[in-house]
């Protein structure tokens, strides 16, 4: 696995690049190495009717802030093994904007074995250099649908360009990450808006490996988000359904989808206290409260409501599980069944949670 895993060093990406070293009125400068295999998606947007391209790449995404001024200058990025051995070198002119800089640096294809960057900024009669070692964790696992059949799919993470990776044939997937923040991750494959719908996971701050097995189902789960509370864990979510979606696009046409879709109750995707199940590192999870309330949308011309169903759970809570710190995994998964042309279909769905930490709640902080 490009020698990668076979080293046996920790590799994993840039944080801040010495930020904890460095003396008063020096410029902070934030690295990351994103090493994943080229992918590419063809993907159609029913609602809009665009077609559109999503790419992943390997890349190096360098930052710079509290430059002295905006003086032009040189940005040079390396790239080594634990030997110290150069695998990639690169430099670029430093165009600083209010005191600070960006740069993306495409990498022809994902490093082997990368164990530390070094970062050396010129601006001027002033130099600059920042070594750190490097540190990746990994998703991985395997996409299927609801009946456990493999898909091929895609995994994106959101928050920076060309974080896309592709399933094998048999549904197994890795995406290497950063210890950056992740607000998002989506899975989706080619039947997207078709008849299926992405499989989001939220909030994402890597600190090690994760094992996720996503399926793609008919329903979204969406802008989900959980919290610990006094009496309980919190969840809250929204619904989508490809199937009310296409029957909407089929009876009213494109143009006037957003005139019905948050107006009559056949567009929206209603669920009931038995069609969602809440899983927290695989074990269940009582649902003690089910409430639902509106989400408004911008009214429509006349004043006319407009909204969707969004819902707010209170569960059992396990925040125990694991060793403290460590990740929880928070799924989701909604089913909801209506009647079609004289036939029962049901949709299902589910969406992660990754942003909350065994041991680790505000309700019960103690001040010193």
């Amino acid at each position: 696995m490009r020698n990668r895993l076979s080293s046996g060093l920790l590799l994993c990406c840039i944080s801040l690049c010495s930020a904890a070293l460095a003396q008063p009125g020096t410029p902070s400068c934030e690295a990351l190495l994103f090493n994943n295999p080229a992918a590419s998606l063809e993907a159609y947007h029913p609602v809009v009717g665009q077609q559109f391209t999503l790419e992943g790449f390997p890349s190096i995404w360098v930052r710079l802030s509290g430059l002295p001024g905006d003086e032009e200058g040189v940005l040079r990025v390396t790239a080594v093994d634990a030997a110290g051995t150069v695998l990639a070198t690169e430099s670029t002119e430093l165009t600083p904007e209010a005191g600070a800089a960006s740069w993306r640096w495409r990498l022809g294809e994902p490093l082997t074995a990368p164990a530390g960057l070094q970062v050396e900024v010129t601006q001027g009669a002033e130099a600059w250099t920042y070594r750190e070692q490097v540190r990746l964790h990994r998703l991985s696992g395997r996409i299927t649908d609801f009946r456990g059949e493999p898909r091929a799919g895609y995994v994106m993470a959101l928050g920076y360009d060309g974080l896309l990776v592709k399933a094998n044939a048999d549904g197994a997937y890795e995406l290497w990450v950063p210890e950056t923040p992740l607000p998002a991750v989506v899975v989706l494959d080619e039947t997207w808006g078709k008849t299926t719908v992405e499989t989001w996971i939220y909030d994402w701050y890597p600190r090690h490996d994760v094992a996720l097995d996503p399926r793609l189902g008919e329903v979204e789960v969406y802008e989900l988000h959980a919290w610990r509370g006094a009496s309980g864990l919190k969840v809250d979510f929204i619904p989508m359904s490809v199937g009310l979606i296409n029957r909407l696009l089929n009876t009213v046409g494109r143009e006037k989808l957003n005139d019905y879709f948050g107006v009559i109750s056949d567009a929206k995707p209603y669920l009931n206290r038995e069609g969602v199940t809440v899983e927290l590192n695989g074990k269940p999870l009582e649902v003690r409260g089910f409430d639902t309330r509106a989400d408004q949308l911008q009214r429509l011309e006349g004043g006319a409501e407009n909204g969707r169903p969004e819902y707010t759970l209170q569960l059992t809570d396990l925040p125990r599980d694991g060793a403290p710190g460590e990740t929880q995994l928070l799924r989701v998964t909604a089913r909801r069944t209506y009647i079609e042309d004289g036939k029962l279909v049901e949709e299902q769905g589910e969406s992660y949670y990754l942003g909350l930490r065994a041991h680790w709640w505000a309700t019960t902080a103690r001040l010193p």
